[in-house]
C-alpha cells in the first residue's frame, strides 16, 4: 500500500470490460494526475508510479481502462539489449486524453 492509499477497484460491465464510471481511485491518485504527467511526454509505468509516489502494482490497473476509454495509448516498447525481461511499455496521451485533461482543467 502506498502512503497515499492509491489503488483501483474495477466493476465489470455487462460485456466483461470495465465501464467508464467503474474505475474508482482511493485518495491520492486520480485520472487527472496521470493525464497531467503524460501531458509532458510519454512515460513507462514505473516512471509514472515514481512521480506519483505509488507502487507500480497499484498503478497498472488504472492504465488499461484509461486505454480502453481512448485516453491513453502505448507509444512504444523499449528493452535493454536482447533481454526481453527488461522490456517496458511507454504510455502517452491520445487526442481524447488531451481533451479530457482540458475539460478537467477548465472545471477548476
Amino acid at each position: 500500500m502506498s502512503p497515499f492509499g492509491a489503488s483501483a477497484t474495477k466493476r465489470e460491465a455487462l460485456n466483461g470490460r470495465p465501464s467508464r464510471c467503474a474505475l474508482r481511485y482511493r485518495a491520492g491518485v486520480d485520472e487527472r494526475q496521470i493525464l497531467e504527467l503524460l501531458d509532458r511526454g510519454s512515460l513507462a509505468p514505473e516512471q509514472i508510479a515514481e512521480n506519483l509516489r505509488v507502487d507500480v502494482a497499484e498503478l497498472r490497473p488504472m492504465l488499461d481502462p484509461m486505454r480502453e476509454w481512448g485516453l491513453l495509448e502505448i507509444s512504444g516498447i523499449t528493452q535493454w539489449g536482447n533481454d526481453v525481461s527488461t522490456a517496458r511499455t511507454h504510455w502517452r496521451l491520445t487526442d481524447a486524453g488531451r481533451a479530457q485533461l482540458e475539460q478537467l482543467r477548465s472545471g477548476d
